[in-house]
C-alpha cells in the first residue's frame, strides 16, 4: 500500500521526502503542494516516520479524494 500525502501544505512535508530511497515525491512548483507517486512508492514507511503526524497517511488510512488527488498529479508534477 502505497503512502498518500494528506496536507495541502507542501512544505510540512519536505524533510519526509529527502529521506524517501526512491524519490517519489512530486510537488506542483505553481502552489508548492506535494504528492506521493503511488505508482514508484515501495511503502517503506520511512517518510511517515519524520512526517508531522497526520500529514502522510497509508493509503487504506487516506480518504479516496485524497489517493485520487495524489495520483492524479503524481505524473504532472516535478520529482523533488
Amino acid at each position: 500500500m502505497p503512502r498518500v500525502v494528506v496536507t495541502k501544505n507542501g512544505d510540512e512535508v519536505l524533510e519526509a521526502a529527502s529521506v524517501c530511497p526512491v524519490s517519489c515525491f512530486r510537488k506542483d512548483p505553481a502552489t508548492g503542494r506535494v504528492v506521493i507517486n503511488p505508482n514508484d512508492c515501495i511503502d517503506c514507511g520511512a517518510c511517515q516516520g519524520v512526517a508531522p503526524e497526520g500529514t502522510i497517511l497509508e493509503d487504506s488510512e487516506a480518504s479516496e479524494e485524497d489517493i485520487k488527488f495524489n495520483a492524479d498529479n503524481a505524473e504532472n508534477w516535478e520529482a523533488i
